[in-house]
Protein backbone atom coordinates (compact mmCIF):
# COMPACT_ATOMS: atom_id res chain seq x y z
CA UNK A 1 0.00 0.00 0.00
CA UNK A 2 1.63 3.22 -0.94
CA UNK A 3 2.03 5.68 1.65
CA UNK A 4 1.39 9.54 1.97
CA UNK A 5 -1.84 9.49 0.04
CA UNK A 6 -5.58 8.19 2.05
CA UNK A 7 -6.52 7.09 -1.47
CA UNK A 8 -6.53 3.92 -0.85
CA UNK A 9 -8.27 3.80 1.70
CA UNK A 10 -11.37 5.96 1.28
CA UNK A 11 -12.49 3.74 -1.30
CA UNK A 12 -13.37 1.27 1.21
CA UNK A 13 -14.68 3.17 4.13
CA UNK A 14 -18.39 2.82 4.25
CA UNK A 15 -20.76 6.14 4.26
CA UNK A 16 -21.66 5.54 7.67
CA UNK A 17 -18.26 4.93 8.86
CA UNK A 18 -17.25 5.10 12.32
CA UNK A 19 -14.05 4.78 14.18
CA UNK A 20 -12.64 5.41 17.76
CA UNK A 21 -9.28 7.11 18.34
CA UNK A 22 -7.67 8.20 21.14
CA UNK A 23 -10.87 8.13 23.17
CA UNK A 24 -12.82 9.81 20.10
CA UNK A 25 -15.54 9.18 18.17
CA UNK A 26 -14.80 10.07 14.94
CA UNK A 27 -17.07 10.07 10.93
CA UNK A 28 -15.51 8.87 7.49
CA UNK A 29 -14.20 12.37 7.09
CA UNK A 30 -12.67 13.49 10.13
CA UNK A 31 -11.20 9.51 10.18
CA UNK A 32 -9.39 10.55 6.83
CA UNK A 33 -8.31 13.95 8.36
CA UNK A 34 -6.56 12.78 11.02
CA UNK A 35 -5.16 9.55 9.02
CA UNK A 36 -3.49 12.38 6.79
CA UNK A 37 -2.33 14.35 9.61
CA UNK A 38 -1.10 11.55 10.90
CA UNK A 39 0.82 10.20 7.50
CA UNK A 40 2.36 13.88 7.61
CA UNK A 41 3.24 13.96 12.05
CA UNK A 42 5.02 10.89 11.66
CA UNK A 43 6.30 11.04 8.00
CA UNK A 44 4.88 7.60 7.43
CA UNK A 45 6.58 6.03 3.51
CA UNK A 46 5.33 3.03 3.51
CA UNK A 47 2.69 0.26 4.73
CA UNK A 48 2.58 -3.23 4.71
CA UNK A 49 -0.72 -5.16 5.73
CA UNK A 50 0.20 -8.57 7.45
CA UNK A 51 -1.26 -11.37 9.62
CA UNK A 52 -5.11 -10.44 8.60
CA UNK A 53 -7.80 -13.01 10.14
CA UNK A 54 -11.29 -12.64 9.06
CA UNK A 55 -14.26 -14.06 10.10
CA UNK A 56 -17.47 -13.79 7.32
CA UNK A 57 -20.91 -14.16 8.88
CA UNK A 58 -23.26 -13.44 5.43
CA UNK A 59 -23.17 -9.94 5.33
CA UNK A 60 -20.55 -8.86 7.94
CA UNK A 61 -17.26 -10.11 8.39
CA UNK A 62 -14.74 -8.78 11.12
CA UNK A 63 -10.94 -8.79 10.18
CA UNK A 64 -8.05 -8.11 12.68
CA UNK A 65 -5.04 -7.05 10.62
CA UNK A 66 -1.33 -5.50 11.56
CA UNK A 67 -0.12 -2.52 9.16
CA UNK A 68 3.58 -2.62 9.44
CA UNK A 69 4.70 1.17 8.81
CA UNK A 70 7.97 2.55 7.81
CA UNK A 71 8.31 5.74 9.09
CA UNK A 72 10.68 8.75 9.63
CA UNK A 73 10.27 12.09 11.36
CA UNK A 74 11.31 13.83 14.68
CA UNK A 75 9.09 11.50 16.41
CA UNK A 76 10.42 7.82 15.23
CA UNK A 77 12.25 6.40 12.62
CA UNK A 78 11.97 2.40 11.98
CA UNK A 79 11.40 0.81 9.17
CA UNK A 80 8.40 -1.35 10.67
CA UNK A 81 6.27 0.30 13.58
CA UNK A 82 3.28 -2.38 14.05
CA UNK A 83 -0.20 -0.66 14.33
CA UNK A 84 -3.06 -3.24 14.97
CA UNK A 85 -6.25 -3.04 13.69
CA UNK A 86 -9.96 -4.65 14.13
CA UNK A 87 -12.39 -3.50 11.49
CA UNK A 88 -15.95 -4.52 11.10
CA UNK A 89 -17.10 -5.18 7.36
CA UNK A 90 -20.50 -5.21 5.60
CA UNK A 91 -21.60 -5.65 1.76
CA UNK A 92 -23.27 -3.54 0.35
CA UNK A 93 -24.46 -3.43 -3.38
CA UNK A 94 -21.28 -2.18 -4.65
CA UNK A 95 -19.07 -4.34 -2.70
CA UNK A 96 -17.37 -4.77 1.19
CA UNK A 97 -16.92 -1.52 2.95
CA UNK A 98 -15.85 -1.31 6.57
CA UNK A 99 -18.13 0.27 8.71
CA UNK A 100 -16.22 0.66 12.08
CA UNK A 101 -12.91 0.48 13.04
CA UNK A 102 -12.00 -0.52 16.69
CA UNK A 103 -9.15 -1.46 18.68
CA UNK A 104 -6.63 0.49 17.22
CA UNK A 105 -3.14 -0.06 19.11
CA UNK A 106 -0.15 0.73 18.28
CA UNK A 107 3.33 -0.88 18.82
CA UNK A 108 4.41 -4.39 20.27
CA UNK A 109 1.65 -6.56 20.90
Amino acid sequence: MSAGSTVAIEKYLDKDFLAVYEGRSLDKDLSIAICQAEIKRYGIRNIRLSQPDVEVRGDNADMTVTAMMAVSSDVVETKGFPVFFRLHWIKRPDGWRISEVTEVRAGLR
